[in-house]
């Protein structure tokens, strides 16, 4: 059996002649290949390479077009700082808690920042790997390119205040609103005043506050692609089973995942192929 017949047979719970096994191989791949990590997380086609050599030294049963989680905040504006064997991190966020989502526009993949070395990646993988192995690739969820678009404060602040709105129109008469709007123009008042205070002290540990801010981007540059990850090989399979890749499923089956963060794979199909 070739790759794709064991993940095909495995998701349909049928025999296969071992178990496949889809490693989360990124930039270990660099590694294998003693290629900078700085390198190939801009080079399509070294990224490429690296991964067919990381295929060749497990013998695992898919490779990954993949670079970061900072492609697609990247393509739109957000400004990166490359260090030689890490992963970015982000230096400017392409949105400030006052901008406007509609100042952005829709990245071409053709030719914004990385997204085209990304596509040369898939290009060539699928090429060299034929038709027996799964090429996969992975976009970012909702929350996730919000807090690379925003940063994860400004991310915060804008869901407490969405709820805040939502809690507001839930409010059942205007006697209620009248109250509240006078509850709330004492509690500002007194918060603002707070807020003055506070803002003193926040002064003095400026200084510590930009050290935990930037070990908190190369945190969430480092580490929470590992952590998703497995979550997108999960939602990658249930995708394929939700398809009907490989037969027609129940109803009892299909009722079950809902909406979620996409990972998109580009099954071995001959029709498939990019040009």
């Amino acid at each position: 059996m070739n790759s794709i017949e064991r993940i095909k047979a495995t998701v349909n719970f049928k025999a296969s002649d071992r178990v496949p096994v889809i490693a989360q191989v990124f930039g270990h791949a660099a590694i294998i290949a003693d290629v900078a990590l700085s390198d190939y997380l801009q080079n399509g086609e070294l990224l490429a390479r690296c991964q067919i050599k990381a295929l060749e030294h497990y013998g695992y049963v898919a490779v990954f077009a993949l670079m970061d989680v900072n492609v697609e905040t990247e393509a739109v504006g957000s400004v990166l700082t490359y260090r030689t064997n890490n992963y970015p991190t982000i230096k400017s966020y392409a949105l400030s808690r006052c901008s406007k989502l509609d100042s952005l526009s829709i990245p071409d993949p053709y030719k914004a920042g990385r997204m085209p070395e990304l596509l040369k990646a898939a290009t060539i993988l699928r090429k060299e790997i034929g038709d027996d192995v799964l090429v996969v690739g992975c976009v970012l969820g909702p929350m996730t390119l919000t807090t690379q678009l925003l940063g994860i404060e400004n991310a915060l602040y804008l869901a407490v205040a969405g709820l805040i709105g939502i809690t507001i129109t839930k409010l059942a008469s205007e006697e209620e609103l009248r109250n509240h709007r006078e509850h709330l123009e004492d509690l500002v008042k007194k918060r603002t005043s707070e807020l003055e205070e506070k803002a003193i002290e926040l002064e003095k540990v400026n200084i510590h506050l930009d050290r935990a801010s930037r070990a908190k981007s190369e945190f969430l540059a480092n580490m929470s692609h590992e952590l998703r990850s497995p979550l997108n090989s999960i939602i990658g399979f249930t995708k394929l089973i939700l398809d009907g890749l490989d037969g027609e499923i129940n109803k009892v089956a299909v009722s079950g995942p809902g909406d979620c963060s996409r990972q998109q794979s580009a099954p071995a199909n001959a029709d498939q192929r990019p040009s």
